[in-house]
């Protein structure tokens, strides 16, 4: 059953657009793998692993379409979980648990799959199970929550709580803490760049995100009063199982609250580990527990109905104009191009599809992410910001996709131009010069380079 389920995800997912966060990541581990440094070709807020973490679909790439790689790999990992975790769970609980993950992954989020907090609740699930293992099991348990734990800083905060009134140093635990341990010297050894010049620059800049209190009203506020209660009835039934997933789930959900941005991907571990856990509660409990599952999964699905309809209502749309950018970079004639613009869309998944045709991204990053920064004032990130564009125009991109919705993904204000600020530095404006309006699709505005002068 979880793998028909995983099957359905496949025939769901192979028709769509992939996510843009996940082709970003997913195009910067390819660029990586190809000799860029991360930290200075390849830029973001997050850390390598969160790149890394795509490097599996890289490997897919090669024998299928890059996009068929996207879909493929999540399902791939969510069948070898199940294969880990099997005999983990009860076995009365087994088949209704993992149809559960399977459903949740493959059919429950269209477009979020494959988000870095899907990835990781898939490579936690067996560690979070309340088991002690021993052998080979073991070590691949702890060596993949040890991947997934370290891909946010934030994410030891489940971690640690579900270390609480568990056995110290078990195997899995020793494997998990050794890969925690040899990527943090990766860090300072591998990736220098990031660590001791993007890093400390991101930390400075990185509160001034879109962190919007009406974003926790819409979408943190349901998880986490759902996970709060799901805990509280938890701690009532005293099952170790429901326990620990609702441990996990409260976890995920401070991890995202912390990080004050309020994206729905972020809640996604929260509302995983609330579903898998009513599953369970329904399989395990009492009549009383069985009612309880029943309601805390529609109180969890409830909320995942509205953003999917919203998505689907959305999808068309997007899945239409994705080849009118493609056709106006082929229309111009282009080999390169760059953007600038404070959201990934539609640039990312553009990127993909633009270089199977011979034209290349020459960005450094998903979008200007400096940009609400600056708005707000900071004349660090205006800085940064116009490094970013001044190192994009000296590779002579022969199309730049500016676009001028700049609140698309901030809450700066209204009267802002991201371009304007930009231009204000001299040595961009020399180089800005080479380039004219030429067309636009809706608030993508092209910019073609003229051609030298001899």
């Amino acid at each position: 059953m979880p793998c028909f389920i995983l099957f359905l995800g496949f025939l769901l997912h192979t028709h769509r657009l992939p996510d843009h966060d996940v082709t970003w990541f997913a195009w910067g581990a390819r660029e990586w793998l190809n000799g860029a440094v991360i930290g200075r070709d390849v830029t973001d807020p997050n850390f390598p692993l969160a790149y890394l973490l795509y490097l599996p679909a890289i490997f897919l790439s090669h024998f299928i379409p890059f996009t068929q790689a996207l879909y493929v790999y999540p399902l791939l990992l969510t069948a070898f979980i199940i294969f880990i975790a099997w005999d983990d769970v009860p076995s009365s609980a087994r088949l209704p648990i993992f149809s559960m993950l399977a459903f949740f992954v493959g059919l429950n989020w269209p477009r979020e799959f494959a988000q870095r907090e899907e990835l990781v609740m898939l490579l936690v699930f067996p560690y979070v199970l309340p088991v002690e293992r021993r052998g080979w099991r073991a070590i691949v348990t702890g060596v993949l929550a040890g991947i997934g734990f370290a891909v946010k800083p934030f994410f030891l905060i489940p971690w640690l709580l579900l270390e609480i009134k568990r056995k110290p140093f078990r195997s899995e635990q020793l494997a998990l803490m050794a890969t925690g341990a040899i990527y943090a010297v990766s860090l300072l050894v591998f990736f220098p760049v990031f660590t001791f010049h993007q890093l400390p620059i991101t930390s400075q800049v990185y509160s001034a995100f879109n962190n919007k209190f009406s974003n926790f009203i819409r979408d943190g506020l349901a998880p986490t009063l759902i996970s709060i209660a799901f805990f509280l009835c938890a701690l009532k039934i005293k099952n170790k199982l429901i326990t620990a997933f609702s441990i996990a789930a409260i976890g995920f959900n401070i991890v995202a609250l912390i990080q004050m941005k309020f994206y729905i991907y972020q809640f996604l571990a929260t509302y995983g580990f609330i579903m898998v856990g009513a599953t369970a509660m329904i399989c395990l409990g009492k009549k009383y527990c069985k009612i309880l599952g029943c309601i805390f999964l529609v109180l969890a699905y409830a909320p995942q109905i509205k953003f999917n309809r919203l998505w689907y209502k959305h999808y068309d749309e997007n899945l239409y104009q994705q080849p009118l950018f493609l056709k106006k970079l082929q229309d111009e004639g282009a080999h390169s191009f760059a953007a600038i613009d404070v959201h990934p869309y539609p640039v990312f998944p553009t990127v993909i599809y633009a270089r199977e045709q011979g034209i290349n991204f020459v960005g450094s990053a998903s979008s200007y992410w400096y940009l609400p920064a600056a708005a707000k004032g900071s004349a660090l990130a205006t800085q940064m910001s116009q490094q970013q564009l001044l190192n994009d125009l000296r590779k002579k991109p022969d199309v730049i996709i500016v676009d001028t919705d700049w609140r698309r993904h901030t809450h700066v204000s209204r009267s802002f131009n991201g371009l304007a600020l930009l231009l204000q530095d001299p040595l961009i404006a020399q180089e800005w010069a080479h380039y004219v309006p030429d067309g636009a699709i809706l608030k993508m505005v092209f910019y073609k380079r003229l051609p030298d002068k001899p």
